[in-house]
């Protein structure tokens, strides 16, 4: 039961790579105080989490959420050919 479940979640890992390196563009949500991807913190565990999306539409349904919970976030668009300087930049 145990190796299927790390079977499962090393698959999703590979399909979440693989969007993240492949695709056209992503949809990031950003603070609009510090100006860098809006952080949020796994409740199991307190790893640091960004927000990326791959489809518009459940960016802005998560940016309406948090504006229900009176979060303010931007959404910023980035193409493939900026993801490389973006992934660099979560890494400071």
């Amino acid at each position: 039961m145990k190796e299927e479940k790390e079977h499962a979640q090393n698959i999703l890992k590979d399909q979440t790579l693989h969007v993240l390196k492949s695709a056209k563009e992503l949809y990031v949500l950003v603070s609009p105080h510090t100006k860098m991807p809006y952080v949020t913190c796994n409740p199991e565990t307190f790893d640091d989490e960004i927000l990326v999306y791959s489809r518009e539409e459940d960016a802005e349904k998560e940016k309406k959420h948090l504006a229900e919970k009176n979060i303010s976030v931007n959404l910023i668009k980035l193409e493939n050919k900026q993801f490389l300087s973006c992934y660099t930049g979560l890494g400071n």
